[in-house]
């Protein structure tokens, strides 16, 4: 069926089956084809109240998940929609806002965020979007902006422009790239086809949605099709499966690195996955190594179709379906608009085998850069499009991409101008010329690295250089490798080649910083070693000095190998020594001195320990995993000392606490030790935030001052060890809220969808209360915590301890003030307003602050990003930038 326009597909598919599923997401009710339209309709109401009109720019920087597609659907539809990743800086999101010039900016309700205050800068309307959490996915209300005279024009057409797009050119400044509606539905149909989508399909969407990808693939081609889309907060791996099990997608779509994780958690899980109903798995942003397709099609037993597409036209090519060949290296047969392969002058087209520019035209090609007459002039010949890339055509059209013509970095499908990185680098006081390019990259098919002249008498920090780029752009752009030169490299013209930089500095995929070289493990321990992090990381050979986060290593993958370890060597290490020994040989140096593997100063982990300001103290989760604050304490800034405190019983043979006041009395004995007078700064994650309460009670009554206390996803413990806690009561009220809506879900989709719902929330609801009235079982970790089943038995005694202590802690009230980063959709475990419970505690007051993402996501990209900028200006606020004082020291030896 062919469609003029977005908003016309919508109103199509709700007139034609008003009742069919069209977004899902994890905890609420389905949203149909009907409700969609009154969606877009209510937001198209909203947006010419506020005076956007038809054809408009709307741009939009929100999270992933249900209410961002159908934001975009609705901006979209009416006006043109220009998705930001959320994850940008202040200063990029003033470079994109002042290209775009929109007439409104729609940001989360409730979270100031780094767009919000850019678009605020420049005098941009900006309407806070609020998600309905009562009513089904993708339902939200716009809030704020001014009472303007209605804004003019209708519905979009064919011709007129939807989506309006940045692609990252050679130079510093991305182009403006424009998609109409005629092309956007054309690429739609082009998938559909490929794809062969049919109404009862599902997608499992964990792709950004301000990627053509995301959109397109995952979004725009299921609903063409008139199928569903689960629309999740971002990618989990830790939620992944329960996905799979709960809306049984057909398929799902992502970028190699998002495929590689995928196999590593199915590693680390063990051999048996659970059952699932997937048809295929498509790859697309980068290309997919032979390895990790084989990998995927082994694990799922289901075909992995790999496609190649762009901003400005996607798809290209596909490899097809079953019974139709895939040849291995090729990114397959031409997906719906025609390829050739043309020369280098621009004269001719290649025969086959022959290799030379991809060029494409068709109706799902962009008509062109919008403002920008060079650069059309330099990508359109003859109307055909230049891609770029380097490739050849088999005599049966397959596509083998052989190289790029381009300087762009294609990190994981996120390109990066070398130009914008460079500039960022030269800021920087002891860099004087700068160079960014490719280099090969195992996981992610490239990474930024980068070669610098530095000025007389300064020395390369490669960490620091890092963490200078890391503050002022979004975290893949920052160098995985930079190297100091006596003089950039140049070709015979004089100019800077980045396309051979790599080669030329010798830089292999994913090296260690410490020793480039590979140096093979010196006895059988790190043998051993070596063959198990090769098993986890991916088959690639292991060096004694390869650093476990730097081959892309995560919390999750560590956890794996421990356990890995213990059935191997017979004996528990914590999960902290791998932040102090995070390669080969200084692991089996650990495993050798057993005594070494316990912290050296009762649990403190020094994740970030330099930097002139006061440290900031952070306790673990519920279960004491203290790897997934790394990326938080990175974010923080070089100047930002940031210690995790890890739990009790890591340390070998000690027991666990297995109550809030012990074991906050053990933390601040480390705590002191490092720092013995405040002011302190002290926080915690959740269960940590509680222990974190806790410690700041006790420091008040030893007549210490707390300068922050900062809690983040943290809940209100209970005054009383008696009766129902608040947050068991706040579920019965959940489930009791949401029961019409289970049983419309019951006459609508049958028992076997809605009733798993509730039954979800009802036992579980049924164990807490029997094991609050002393009824029934203990409460076992897995009734809490996902995938406790696959903790270590060390992990799991403390993870019993912790629950044991979160039910039997009592606090008393606080003197001081706590500040509360809490996200914007809270968990069915909290109170629904925060503040209410931490009111009765803290007689300082509480402060809130919203971020993005969900309880489970936020210490993951791209949401550790909001939740660092909100602790890095919760602290701001209780310490101003200061000298070290005396009995803190710039780097404190722990």
């Amino acid at each position: 069926m062919a469609f003029s326009s977005l908003f016309e597909l919508l109103r199509e598919h709700a007139e034609r089956t008003p009742e069919a599923l069209a977004l899902l997401a994890p905890g609420r009710s389905p949203l149909t084809y009907a409700g969609l339209l009154a969606q877009v309709e209510a937001t198209t109401a909203r947006l010419r109240a506020c005076g956007v009109g038809g054809g408009e720019r709307v741009a939009l920087a929100l999270p992933n998940g249900p209410e961002l597609a159908a934001a975009f659907l609705s901006t979209a539809a009416y006006g043109v929609c220009a998705p930001l990743n959320p994850g940008y800086t202040l200063d990029e999101f003033g470079f994109y806002l002042a290209d775009l010039n929109p007439h409104a900016l729609v940001v989360p309700a409730g979270s100031d965020t780094a767009a919000a205050r850019a678009a605020r800068a420049r005098g941009v309307v900006v309407l806070e979007l609020e998600p309905a959490l009562d009513q089904p996915a993708g339902t939200f209300a716009l809030r704020g902006g001014p009472r303007s005279p209605a804004g003019r024009g209708g519905m979009g057409q064919a011709g007129d422009v939807a989506l309006l797009l940045h692609t990252s050119g050679t130079t510093a400044r991305p182009k403006r790239a424009p998609r109409t509606h005629a092309e956007l539905l054309a690429s739609a149909a082009d998938y559909r086809r490929l794809l062969r989508l049919e109404a009862h399909y599902r997608c499992l969407n964990v792709s950004p949605l301000y990627h053509i990808q995301g959109l397109l693939a995952a979004l725009l081609a299921p609903l063409s099709a008139g199928a569903s889309v689960v629309c999740v907060p971002g990618f989990s791996a830790a939620h992944f499966f329960d996905w799979l099990a709960e809306f049984q997608p057909t398929w799902f779509t992502g970028g190699p690195a998002l495929h590689q994780t995928v196999v590593d958690l199915a590693r680390a899980l063990g051999p048996a996955l659970p059952p699932h109903s997937l048809k295929f798995i498509r790859s697309g942003s980068a290309p997919l190594s032979p390895a990790l397709l084989a990998d995927l099609e082994r694990l799922f037993n289901v075909p992995v179709l790999e496609g190649y597409g762009m901003s400005e036209v996607v798809p290209i090519c596909s490899s097809a379906l079953p019974p139709l060949a895939r040849k291995p290296g090729s990114v397959g047969l031409a997906a719906g608009p025609q390829v050739g392969i043309m020369a280098a002058d621009g004269a001719a087209l290649l025969p086959p085998g022959a290799v030379g520019e991809v060029v494409v035209r068709g109706p799902s090609v962009m008509a062109g850069y919008q403002d920008d007459p060079e650069a059309n002039a330099q990508a359109f010949v003859d109307g055909w499009f230049r891609t770029g890339d380097q490739g050849y055509l088999d005599a049966d059209g397959y596509l083998f991409l052989t190289g790029r013509l381009k300087e762009l970095v294609n990190h994981g499908g996120e390109k990066v101008a070398p130009a914008e990185v460079e500039a960022v680098l030269l800021a920087h006081p002891s860099v004087a010329q700068a160079a960014v390019f490719a280099m090969p990259d195992a996981r992610f098919g490239e990474a930024v690295a980068a070669a610098v002249v530095l000025r007389p008498g300064a020395a390369l920090d490669e960490a620091e250089l890092r963490r200078f780029v890391a503050g002022r752009l979004i975290e893949f752009k920052a160098p995985r490798r930079i190297v100091a030169v006596a003089e950039l490299p140049k070709g015979p013209t004089g100019k800077v080649q980045r396309l051979t930089l790599a080669k030329q500095l010798n830089l292999q995929p994913a090296p260690a910083p410490a020793s480039p070289a590979f140096t093979p493990p010196a006895d059988e321990l790190e043998a051993r070693l070596a063959r198990l992090w090769s098993r986890l990381l991916g088959g690639a050979a292991i060096g004694r000095h390869d650093n476990f986060f730097d081959l892309g290593g995560h919390s999750l993958l560590a956890g794996g190998l421990l356990t890995q370890m213990e059935a191997e060597f017979g004996q528990a290490l914590p999960t902290s020594l791998l932040v102090e020994a995070p390669t080969v040989a200084e692991l089996a140096a650990a495993l050798r001195r057993p005594a070494a593997a316990a912290p050296k100063n009762g649990g403190l982990v020094p994740l970030q320990p330099r930097g002139h300001r006061r440290p900031f103290f952070c306790v673990h989760d519920i279960g004491g995993d203290v790897l997934r604050l790394a990326e938080l304490a990175r974010r923080m800034g070089a100047d930002q000392p940031f210690y995790a405190l890890e739990a009790e019983g890591f340390n070998g043979p000690a027991a666990p606490h297995g109550e809030v006041p012990g074991m906050a009395a053990h933390y601040l004995r480390a705590v002191r030790r490092l720092q013995p007078h405040g002011p302190y700064y002290l926080g915690g994650y959740c269960f940590g935030g509680v222990v974190a309460y806790e410690m700041a009670c006790q420091l008040s009554r030893q007549g210490q001052r707390v300068a922050a206390l900062v809690i983040f996803e943290g809940y209100a413990p209970s005054r009383s060890r008696q009766g129902v806690p608040g947050w068991t009561r706040q579920r019965l009220g959940y489930f009791l809220a949401n029961l019409p809506g289970w049983l419309a879900d019951y006459r609508r989709l049958g028992a076997a969808y809605a009733w798993r719902r509730a039954w979800h929330v009802f036992t579980q609801l049924a164990r807490q209360l029997a094991v609050r009235l002393r009824v029934g079982p203990a409460l076992r970790p897995r009734d809490i915590v996902d995938g406790a089943e696959n903790l270590t038995p060390t992990q799991q005694q403390v993870l019993a301890a912790h629950l044991q202590a979160s039910r039997q802690y009592a606090p008393a009230p606080y003197v001081g003030r706590v500040t509360l980063l809490n996200i914007r959709h809270q968990s069915l475990l909290l109170d629904p307003d925060p503040r209410r419970g931490w009111q009765r505690l803290a007689q300082g007051g509480v402060t809130i602050r919203r971020i993005d993402g969900s309880h489970h996501n936020i210490l993951q990209p791209p949401y550790v990003a909001s939740l660092a900028h909100a602790l890095r200006a919760s602290l701001d606020e209780a310490q101003p930038v200061e000298a070290a004082r005396p009995g803190v020291p710039e780097s404190a030896p722990v």
